[in-house]
């Protein structure tokens, strides 16, 4: 009795493990929460050039009189925006700022989601 629980705990032990979860896939984002992002985003833009892929420049001088709050809270609006200019439902974003110079700043994943609310 003693093998035959013996050999069932084995044959349990040696099953695979079930394949992980699909990734996760995030619907589109509302349109409201791009807007705000957009019009966030436009009263920068004298200072960052932004290309709506999640790549962005700012002058060194300004990201150095950012809070590290503020510089967080613009890799959230650059990664926003690229999810809303390229909505493919991809759950994560990635953000970069270089500034002028071609120095990376920042470069950071910022999760996206449709529940997502700016700060």
């Amino acid at each position: 009795m003693r093998a035959f629980a013996l050999l069932a705990v084995l044959a349990v032990a040696g099953c695979d493990a079930p394949p992980p979860p699909p990734p996760a896939q995030s619907g589109p984002l509302p349109p409201a929460l791009c807007d705000t992002t957009s019009a966030a985003l436009a009263r920068l833009a004298a200072g960052i050039e932004n290309d709506h892929a999640g790549n962005a420049v700012i002058a060194h001088d300004a990201w150095l009189a950012m809070s590290p709050d503020q510089r967080r809270q613009l890799a959230r609006l650059i990664a926003i925006d690229a999810a809303c200019a390229n909505p493919d439902g991809t759950p994560d974003r990635r953000a970069i700022i270089r500034s002028e110079f071609g120095q990376i700043l920042i470069d950071t994943i910022v999760p996206i989601s449709p529940t997502l609310a700016l700060e």
